[in-house]
C-alpha cells in the first residue's frame, strides 16, 4: 500500500466519522447478529457493523459453543465477540481493563438488552494484583506494561472461577496483546478441571512457549490447519482438548 493510498484512506475515514460518529446503526452480518444495534465509532472502525471482523475466529466459536456453554472472553475490546457468543451460549463473561473500551461494551449490552453477558473492568493475569496499563496506537493494542500510565486491577481466571462457583467453562478466548502467558499461568485450575477450548492470539515468543506447553491439547489455526510455530505471531492458535 503506497503513501497516497494510505493518505486517502485516512482522509475518507476522518470524513466518514465526522458525520456518523456516535450514530446507532444496524448490524447486517453475520446472520446471527442481523438486526442488532451498534454504535459507530472511529475508535473501533467499521469492520464490526459490516461483518468483516475476525470472520474465521467467529466461525470457530460457532463450532465450539452450544446453548449450555459458558464462554470466557479475555480481552473484550469493543464487546463484539461477546455479543456474537451471547447468541450461541448460555453465559458470556468478558474482561476488559481499558476504561473507554469497557464503557463501550456496557453501552452495547444495554443498547441490545442482552442479559447473558457479564462485563468486568479487569485484566486477567497470573494472580491478583494492581499493574500498569499502557494505551496502544489503536483501541485494540493497549496492554499491561511497566511503561503504562494507568493502574488496573488484575485477577487470575482461577480465582475468579473459584469465587464464582462455576460448574463449567467451555471456551476461553485470550487476546491480550502479549500478556497471554500470564493469563495461562493464572488458569491452571480451569485447564485441569474444565479442559476448555482455548482460542489464543499470539503476539510474542513468550506466548508461543506458554500455549505450546499445555498438556492434553492439540493445536490448529482458525483455518483448521496444523500450526506452523515458526510463522507466528499475529494469528490465533486454537488449543483443542484431546478428551473432547
Amino acid at each position: 500500500m503506497n503513501g497516497l493510498t494510505i493518505f486517502l484512506k485516512k482522509l475518507f475515514r476522518n470524513l466518514y466519522y465526522k458525520f456518523v460518529e456516535g450514530r446507532i446503526t444496524i448490524i447486517r452480518k453475520p446472520d446471527i447478529l442481523n438486526g442488532f444495534k451498534w454504535i459507530e465509532s472511529k475508535r473501533f472502525g467499521i469492520a464490526y457493523s459490516n461483518g468483516n471482523y475476525e470472520v474465521d475466529l467467529l466461525a470457530q466459536l460457532s463450532k465450539f459453543l452450544s446453548p449450555q456453554s459458558v464462554f470466557i472472553d479475555v480481552g473484550g475490546h469493543a464487546g463484539y465477540v461477546a455479543l456474537f457468543a451471547s447468541q450461541l451460549c448460555e453465559k458470556v463473561v468478558t474482561f476488559e481493563p481499558e476504561q473507554n473500551n469497557f464503557v463501550f461494551i456496557k453501552r452495547t449490552i444495554e443498547l441490545n438488552s442482552v442479559e447473558n453477558i457479564e462485563p468486568y473492568n479487569l485484566a486477567l493475569g497470573a494472580k491478583k494484583a494492581k499493574l500498569m496499563f499502557k494505551e496502544g496506537l489503536t483501541s485494540s493494542m493497549g496492554s499491561i506494561s511497566e511503561l503504562g500510565t494507568t493502574e488496573v486491577d488484575v485477577i487470575s481466571l482461577d480465582e475468579f472461577i473459584r469465587d464464582g462457583n462455576f460448574k463449567r467453562v467451555d471456551v476461553v478466548k485470550i487476546d491480550v496483546e502479549g500478556f497471554g502467558a500470564k493469563v495461562l499461568e493464572g488458569m491452571k485450575y480451569v485447564i485441569k478441571n474444565y479442559k476448555p477450548f482455548i482460542l489464543f492470539e499470539i503476539h510474542n515468543q513468550e506466548e508461543i512457549l506458554a500455549i505450546k506447553s499445555l498438556q492434553g491439547y492439540t493445536f490448529i489455526t482458525t483455518n483448521d490447519l496444523p500450526v506452523e510455530w515458526d510463522r507466528l505471531p499475529n494469528q490465533f492458535v486454537i488449543a483443542l482438548p484431546i478428551k473432547k
